[in-house]
């Protein structure tokens, strides 16, 4: 089968156990919403926003040097998981001496034993990093699908059960175990592979190089993508921040319902042809459906935030939906940033991408910062403005080193942004004329007038039509290649 035929299929298979996730992550959405409260929250996502930095230490962005190298033996792969295991056991070790202090920062007791339990999650995280590699390298996507669908059933099981017997926040902190757990299992079974002993020289130089590179980038992305928790848990407290909390996953999930396994199949995809001229039709066609399918869910949530959150989350999460508009604005330019961001992983320009994050991520910080003086709203304003200004730096002055038509993809990107921005304008004025109206009602009102909108645009307007037909000529050869045999990793 054509490399193009694999990528279809292991999008297709990527995406459907991401429809699964995606109905298992809202029931239990829903579920816990109405048994914990904003608190429980708060206090899990304190923990989570500053010992979370220990995933990223911990992979150092070794899995995808891994993913994006032309060739790798056994004993650099086995090398590279025994380093991967021993800075997450380092890592994990330092939070449990650091609860104490985070435990003060916060001025929360609580925070110590949780921080103790989730340093659990990110050995396991680090142990499976080296096994998921290995699968996408062999573009084994079904079998990933798996892991993350039943590692996601599991999970959420474990914390109803444990939030149905009054465990408040420990509901959380299982379902985080659970899930690292299960996936770390389903890695090593299905991967086919097992790591020997490490060897010192076993010329990973290169390797650790380009994963240092790509650690900064994700580090960089990670702190501003935490740090607006951060602030709002130490100055506004567990509740403003199980709030927020709450606003950022729905927010989140666009994102890790598309573009996070999405980068599963990009990635390898786009490394195989970087030095093709195959390379800027890919990486075209690859935004045209993260813009159209991750920006429209994006605008999507941002224009139905309000009788959604009512619908999903239930009484006492009212302040979740203001934020939740803002912070959905910002979805379309992430999605954006994520094209660009393999691009430049597969053409290993990962020391240009990794200055101008360190530039636009810093002025987001700032504005942040300036933003939590304000409110937690003041702090969603902030991180939205900076995604937009990240993408527009990435089109001046990244994106034209990688070797690819600019001009084109900016051009390709302003029409599904502009099909969003008229979305917002003609369902926001009518939000307050549907206020008296159950949530239900006002949902069914406002996703009336949404698709009356998106099928006019999709029938009136040539160009965006055009980009339609792309996309369902794309939908089609995904439902019509048949599925690929096992690609051995080299």
């Amino acid at each position: 089968m054509s490399l193009a035929g694999t990528a279809a299929r292991g999008a297709a298979t990527t995406m459907g156990g991401q429809w699964l996730r995606f109905v298992l992550q809202i029931g239990t959405l829903a579920v816990l919403a109405r048994l914990l409260d904003p608190n429980d929250y708060g206090l899990v996502a304190m923990v989570l926003a500053i010992a979370g930095v220990a995933t990223v230490l911990g992979d150092f962005g070794l899995s995808f040097a891994s993913v994006q190298a032309a060739q790798l033996d056994h004993v650099q792969r086995s090398t590279l998981f025994w380093l991967n295991l021993a800075i997450g056991l380092v890592l994990a070790g330092a939070l449990e001496v650091l609860a104490p202090l985070l435990a003060g920062f916060y001025e929360r007791p609580e925070v110590v034993d949780i921080t103790r339990v989730v340093a659990v999650v990110f050995v396991l995280n680090a142990a499976a990093a080296q096994f998921k590699a290995e699968m996408s390298r062999g573009l084994r996507f079904r079998w990933l699908a798996g892991a993350d669908v039943l590692a996601q059933l599991l999970g959420s099981g474990a914390a109803v059960v444990v939030a149905l017997l009054g465990g408040a926040y420990w509901a959380l902190v299982t379902q985080q175990v659970v899930v690292a757990a299960t996936t770390l299992v389903v890695v090593v079974l299905a991967s086919g592979w097992w790591p020997g002993l490490p060897r010192r020289r076993a010329g990973i130089g290169p390797l650790v190089r380009f994963g240092g590179d790509t650690l900064g980038v994700q580090l960089a992305t990670y702190v501003t993508s935490n740090i607006d928790s951060v602030l709002i848990g130490r100055f506004w407290g567990p509740l403003a921040l199980g709030a927020y909390d709450r606003a950022y996953q729905i927010f989140r999930l666009p994102m890790h319902q598309i573009a996070a396994p999405v980068t599963r199949v990009a990635l390898p995809v786009l490394s195989r042809v970087q030095a093709s001229p195959e390379f800027s039709r890919y990486v075209q066609r690859t935004q045209l459906a993260m813009t159209y399918g991750m920006g429209g869910a994006s605008f999507l949530v941002a224009a139905l935030a309000g009788p959604g959150v009512a619908l999903v989350l239930g009484p006492g999460w009212e302040s979740t939906s203001t934020l939740l508009r803002v912070l959905a604005l910002g979805g379309p330019f992430q999605a954006l940033g994520f094209v660009y961001y393999w691009v430049f992983l597969a053409r290993g320009l990962t020391r240009v991408q990794l200055h101008c994050t360190l530039a636009t991520r810093g002025v987001m910080v700032v504005l942040m910062v300036v933003g939590v003086l304000h409110s937690a709203v003041g702090v969603a304003v902030g991180a939205t403005v900076g995604l937009v200004l990240n993408w527009v730096v990435l089109c001046v002055v990244a994106a034209p080193r990688a070797g690819i038509d600019v001009g084109a993809l900016v051009r390709q990107a302003l029409r599904p942004l502009a099909v969003g921005a008229g979305l917002l304008a003609v369902t926001w004025p009518l939000t307050p004329v549907v206020d008296g109206l159950g949530s239900v009602a006002q949902l069914a009102v406002l996703l009336g007038v949404c698709a009356a909108y998106l099928a006019l645009v999709g029938t009136v307007v040539r160009p965006v039509r055009r980009d339609l037909a792309a996309l369902r000529s794309m939908s089609t050869r995904l439902r019509r290649t048949p599925a690929p045999a096992v690609v051995p990793s080299s």
